[in-house]
């Protein structure tokens, strides 16, 4: 019988353990960086029988950057931040310890005062220096009065009562202090918020401009307009008076209200400035200007009428006098004020007198001294600018012989923008030539020129700033003109090959004093275009003639023929195999063998022209030739019968008036 023996023991082993410290790390004033502790584990059942190597602790951080432990269970605090050490024995029994590492300098960044509109939000995003990662804030606000916290109140709204950051919304105008905590740790900081209503538009009102310094007036300053009125307003009142030395005026009581009292003491000008100030901030200021006299105007004069344009940026400022001269230190520094009887033609500044044209016509511009019945009117006519003028002519020729018909012309007005009624200005004519008469008409709209003695002169219209000229000549009239040109001419005829230009010139014969001027033209311009005085240029050619006229400017005429030709280029001859049945059947004849008798050989001449799609010159015609003969038939067509052996060259020439004659031969062979 076998058997197995074991030895069965039974001990006391460490169910759990017990982390302990010698300072509470709960309190945050034990936890602060650069402190030292060491920790201790006790063990439960205390009775244990575990050995020492088994109890033993292995201790460890889970932030080693904010505390560190020696296997000895010596805690260093190094950094701010959450940190756990643990310890845990050989057979597996463990503990933990949590808590908080920071620096007793740890501060709260964030601004001491803020001054917020009412209405208006701010986002309060505060930080910690140094840093407490994994900490938020806890937030609040109180009302104040003076420095005594009034509990919740208005002022201030908090969107968020803790975390990282809130908002802060100004509800009304007041004071509050904004508070800012870490829960369980000894970091707090406050900002006195303070809300206000500042001020967008004030204007100043006073119960008198001008003050007697004789009688020492005073005036008497208040606020006509406070937005936001004043129960909301949250701005004070600071007023001054200028210049600040010498002032006509001198403040009379305190200058922190809402209206203020000046009394007069010498002759000027002064300003009074309110300035609605939170501090050393203005929000908005208006001023008031007063007037201090010692003698009064009587009077005010401005110039009967004036005249302005209305083109882009133009203005007339009227300047006015008074009487008696010396009854104001400074007539210019006089509180006027400008108006307009009709706004549509004009606009005027009511305090400098800046006169605007709008447009054509007449407005009373009226000026009246401020708080008196003194005033004085002006008649100022607006013109329109002139943007088009031009006259029908512009050469006018006329006869120097006197009570000829000719003698005498009229020059006329082609486009005026604006018409007569919308311009304004005075039609205006005039030449330097005391030999020509100008004669406007009623309305201006055209002249009458009549001319004394041969010569060259001009004659303009200006109408605002826009002139037009005409030349004029007077002139003895030509008796006689021939004209001739730079192309061949044959048989009463120019000619002038397609594309090309043509230059004719002129010559007068006349009596001394002759300045006739010439002007031509072409009876068909689509074919023999004017491209520039005398020179014409060849644009297409139909087969009829076409007149050249030279005209001057009295009247005498000249004309001429001019034939626009179209160039042959080349010629060929043409075998025609059938010319009754079929005769667009051809082919090209470079040299030519046929049989000898009667059998007869159908030629034909056939012209290329350097424009295919135009007609052929009028004219043209083609000859034939045999060096054997000196018979020359003419026409398109060339019937050869050889009646024997023979051996000739035959010869097509093109003639063209105007152009080269072209040419062509093959050699004739019949056997």
């Amino acid at each position: 019988v076998k058997s197995n023996e074991c030895e069965i023991i039974v001990g006391n082993p460490v169910q759990s353990i017990a982390l302990t410290c010698e300072a509470d790390l709960s309190e945050p004033a034990n936890t602060t960086v650069g402190k030292t502790y060491v920790l201790t584990a006790s063990y439960t059942p205390l009775d244990t029988d575990d050995t020492e190597a088994e109890k033993k602790v292995t201790w460890a951080s889970s932030n080693p950057r904010a505390a560190s432990i020696d296997q000895n269970g010596k805690l260093t605090l190094l950094a701010p931040g959450r940190v756990t050490i643990s310890g845990q024995t050989a057979t597996g029994a463990d503990h933990s310890l949590s808590f908080y590492v920071w620096s007793p300098s740890t501060a709260i960044k964030f601004p001491k005062t803020l001054t917020l509109k009412k209405g208006s939000s701010y986002f309060a995003k505060p930080a910690f220096s140094p840093a407490m990662p994994g900490k938020e804030f806890e937030f609040a606000a109180v009302d104040l009065s003076g420095d005594e916290e009034l509990g919740t109140g208005n002022v201030l709204s908090l969107a968020y009562l803790s975390g990282l950051s809130t908002d802060l919304t100004a509800q009304s105008i007041g004071r509050s202090k904004f508070k800012l905590s870490v829960p369980g740790f000894p970091v707090h900081a406050e900002c006195i918020v303070t809300v206000i209503d500042p001020t967008t538009k004030v204007a100043l009102q006073s119960n008198k401009v001008w003050l007697n310094q004789q009688k020492a007036e005073t005036a008497f300053l208040s606020i006509a307009a406070l937005v936001p009125a004043r129960a909301e307003n949250s701005d004070a009142c600071a007023w001054s008076v200028a210049p600040a030395k010498n002032c006509p005026v001198e403040i009379v009581g305190a200058a922190n209200g809402h209206n203020l009292t000046v009394k007069a003491v010498k002759p000027g000008k002064a300003t009074v400035t309110l300035k609605m100030v939170n501090g050393a901030k203005v929000s908005k200021s208006a001023s008031f200007t007063l007037y201090v006299y010692d003698k009064p105007p009587t009077s005010i004069a401005l110039p009967k009428a004036a005249k302005t344009s209305c083109f882009a940026g133009a203005s007339l400022r009227l300047t006015p006098t008074f009487a008696p001269a010396n009854s104001y230190p400074d007539p210019s520094l006089l509180p006027l004020k400008w108006t307009t009887d009709d706004s549509t033609v004009l606009t005027v500044n009511e305090n400098t007198g800046l006169i605007t044209p709008l447009k054509a016509g007449v407005a009373n511009v009226t000026v009246k001294i401020v708080s008196t019945q003194l005033s004085a009117t002006c008649k100022v006519t607006v013109t329109a600018p002139t943007k088009t003028l031009t006259l029908d002519q512009k050469v006018l020729t006329l006869s120097a012989n006197r009570g000829a018909p000719d003698n005498k012309g009229a020059l006329r007005i082609a486009q005026l923008d604006p018409a007569p009624s919308a311009n304004g200005f005075d039609i205006k004519w005039s030449t330097d030539n005391k030999y020509i008469s100008v004669i406007p008409a009623a309305d201006g709209m055209s002249a009458s020129i009549q001319g004394w003695k041969s010569g060259k002169t001009s004659v303009t219209v200006t109408v605002g700033a826009k002139k037009a000229t005409a030349s004029v000549f007077v002139t003895a009239p030509a008796t006689a003109m021939t004209v001739k040109a730079s192309k061949p001419f044959a048989n009463d005829m120019y000619f002038v090959e397609h594309g090309k230009t043509i230059s004719f010139s002129a010559k007068i014969t006349a009596p001394k004093g002759c300045l006739e001027p010439v002007s031509w033209e072409s009876s068909n311009p689509e074919a023999l275009a004017l491209v520039k005085p005398g020179t014409f240029k060849a644009t297409l050619t139909d087969g009829q003639p076409i007149v050249v006229t030279a005209t001057t400017a009295l009247g005498h005429q000249v004309s001429c023929n001019v034939q626009v030709v179209n160039r042959p280029v080349s010629i060929k001859i043409i075998h025609r195999f059938d010319p009754v049945n079929a005769p667009g059947l051809k082919t090209l004849v470079k040299d030519l063998t046929t049989r000898e008798g009667n059998t007869e050989t159908p030629l034909r001449a056939v012209v290329t022209y350097a424009n295919p799609s135009l007609s052929p010159t009028p004219g043209g015609y083609v000859t034939w030739s045999a060096s054997d003969s000196p018979f020359v038939p003419t026409g398109l067509d060339f019937a050869y019968h050889p009646a024997f052996k023979e051996q000739i060259i035959l010869t097509a020439t093109y003639h063209s008036p105007g152009s080269k004659d072209v040419k062509t031969s093959i050699l004739l062979v019949a056997k």
